[in-house]
């Protein structure tokens, strides 16, 4: 168990950062393929942000994830793994936390907010 940011080793955060990039451009490429399905016509300065935002997000998932797991005690390959698939999630990744943290305080209101807000009426 690590018990400072700094003691995480170098290399285990570049692998977590290159995964997470990966997750981010699973993500562009799922939505690209979405707005190609829907015939959505996307203007490149709109690509451009998505690309962005799924890169940043899926990124930014898979460390915290990683970094809270080490912290926690847990295998570094372990935590690897399942920042990976956090960052797979992206955005998505957030909201199934959020319904995660709802269900542990046993807050029935707040969690048909969060799924209401996602626009997921049945939970």
């Amino acid at each position: 168990m690590y018990k400072n940011f700094n003691d995480i080793p170098f290399i285990s955060m570049i692998i977590v950062t290159i995964v997470g990039i990966w997750g981010g451009l699973m993500n562009y490429s799922k939505r690209l393929a979405i707005a190609e399905i829907k015939q959505q016509k996307l203007t490149l300065r709109k690509k451009i942000i998505h690309f962005f935002v799924d890169i940043i997000s899926s990124a930014g998932i898979a460390i915290v994830i990683f970094i809270g797991l080490t912290g926690y005690g847990l295998n570094e390959l372990i935590a690897t793994a399942v920042a990976g698939i956090f960052a797979h999630q992206g955005t998505r990744a957030i909201y199934l936390i959020e319904l995660a943290i709802a269900e542990k305080l046993n807050l029935e209101s707040v969690k048909k907010e969060i799924q209401a807000s996602k626009g997921n009426k049945n939970g």
